[in-house]
């Protein structure tokens, strides 16, 4: 059995993405689904690429460093967390990992550095990003 003939678990108290448009393609998956995982998908290898970039590269917000590190991340952990709704350990693991991930490549990229600190304010960023993403939605399914 192939991972798209597998029924998605249904979770209590947290609403269904895929099942809430009746427009589903025939993976199953409705259009703001895919948007979903598409946007996801492309705000990682955007971070990928601002933290992995010479720093003259990195886009700038005009934000302290920290401030930028929580709040990408934050928003990664919930577009990914809308996304794939069944999936939440899979999305954990997922921002952790990258996370942990882009914080260690910068050892051997030339004039970036990796610190503990950044790594905590990434997954504390991820974190707040993904409770968001669980919440957020239910608070809305309760409105209806």
């Amino acid at each position: 059995m192939s991972a798209q003939d597998r029924p998605e678990p249904e979770r209590e108290g947290i609403p269904l993405t895929d099942g809430v448009f009746p427009s589903a393609g025939p993976t199953g998956h409705s259009p703001p689904a895919r948007l979903l995982r598409i946007v996801a998908w492309a705000l990682l290898f955007g971070i990928a690429f601002s933290t992995l970039s010479p720093i003259w590269l990195r886009p700038e917000s005009g934000l302290p460093p920290n401030v930028e590190r929580f709040g990408a991340f934050l928003v990664l952990s919930f577009v990914f967390t809308l996304a794939y709704p069944h999936r939440l350990l899979r999305v954990i693991l997922t921002v952790a990992a990258a996370a942990v991930a882009l914080e260690a490549l910068q050892l051997v990229i030339p004039g970036r550095d990796a610190r503990l600190h950044d790594l905590i304010v990434k997954l504390a960023g991820g974190g707040l990003g993904t409770g968001f993403g669980v919440l957020i939605p239910g608070l809305f399914e309760r409105s209806r």
